[in-house]
């Protein structure tokens, strides 16, 4: 009876394990095990993240770059983030940058900047700048006659047409027509249109995204009524086959979202960190946490490691997994046990001394 206790009370732990894991495996913790953090738990995530990377040193180095480099948005960007975790630059850094936005400031300079800004994306000194200047146009159908008009003089001058840049403009103008007659179903399509367009422009668009949006825009367009389109004996909207414009409504959508936690200017620089709509999709849900701030943490942190910072291990999957860890500690205890007792058993008979036999 004793040894029955014993051999329960021995074995107990290594059962209720095994139940635990069995139980916890009955829960299908596997099959959905990575989570979304709230906005909430994100925010909080990437603010201690850059708690961490934001320090008086890497802010000095960043804006001496900036400067050398002349970048308003860069040296903007440092200036909120010395301010937000409260570390000072060193004054005579100070003075260069307060030097170096006089120059940039006088009233008719900022005016014939701004036109060049509206006329030409490239051309726009600032992300503010293009923001006011720029995508106000862009937003406009005045943004795609301005592509159509670079096209027909690329076009006359015998050069190779841009048939990306010229096939969102179309797009854009048959999402233009068609939101004024259906109410606005077809605005996310002129949100992405314009978005894409403009991040073309200025150099933010990926390659991927690049070579995704210009098979779909192909297949999109009919290329074949270009002719009626430019002798006007049809509309915008005839030129484009919007059932296979899904993928671009998907991206609109999720870019209307940074662009109202953010801005318009920064949809379109952080645009950069997009490669499909899985990434749009993702870029929107980091701007519902952080805000104006979220072009700072991508920034700073890189894409990997704030799309990462989004998801987190369910507390199921975690507890499954250790439940298995733990079962699988103890029966790799018990085996080893077992052959480290088998193994001391047959090495004291080796070394056992042998009897004589007596004379």
């Amino acid at each position: 009876m004793r040894c029955v206790a014993w051999l329960c009370l021995r074995l107990a732990p290594f059962f209720l394990t095994c139940l635990a894991a069995v139980w916890l495996l009955t829960l299908s913790p596997f099959t959905d095990p990575i989570l979304e953090r709230s906005s909430d738990q994100l925010r909080l995530r990437l603010d201690a993240m850059m708690q961490r990377e934001v320090t008086p040193a890497w802010l000095a180095a960043e804006a001496e770059a900036a400067l050398q480099a002349e970048d308003l948005d860069r040296l903007s960007l440092t200036l909120d983030l010395s301010h937000e975790f409260g570390h000072d630059l060193p004054p005579n850094l100070l003075d260069r940058i307060e030097a170096f936005e006089a120059e940039r400031s006088g009233p008719i300079e900022r005016g014939l900047s701004c036109v060049r800004c509206a006329i030409d994306l490239r051309s726009c000194e600032s992300l503010t700048q293009m923001g006011l200047c720029g995508v106000t146009v862009e937003m406009t159908p005045a943004g795609d006659l301005n592509a159509v008009r670079r096209a027909g003089f690329t076009y006359l001058e015998g050069e190779s047409v841009d048939r990306l840049d010229l096939g969102l403009a179309v797009v854009g103008l048959g999402a233009t027509t068609a939101t004024m007659g259906t109410g606005g179903s077809s605005y996310t399509v002129k949100i992405a249109t314009t978005f894409v367009r403009a991040a073309r422009r200025v150099g933010t668009l990926t390659p991927a995204l690049v070579r995704r949006l210009a098979a779909l825009v192909q297949g999109a367009v009919k290329w074949d009524r270009m002719g009626d389109l430019v002798r006007l004996r049809i509309g915008p909207e005839a030129m484009v086959d919007t059932a296979k414009l899904d993928e671009l409504s998907v991206i609109g959508g999720s870019l209307s979202g940074v662009a109202r936690n953010t801005s318009a200017a920064d949809a379109i620089a952080l645009m950069k960190f997009v490669d499909g709509p899985r990434d749009a999709a993702r870029l929107a849900r980091v701007s519902d946490a952080a805000g104006p701030a979220t072009r700072s943490r991508l920034e700073v942190l890189g894409k990997r490691r704030v799309f990462s910072a989004a998801v987190r291990l369910g507390d199921l999957a975690i507890s499954a997994a250790a439940a298995l860890g733990l079962l699988a500690a103890q029966v790799a205890g018990f085996i080893g046990q077992q052959l480290g007792n088998r193994l001391w058993r047959y090495l004291r008979r080796l070394l056992r001394p042998r009897q004589r036999p007596l004379p």
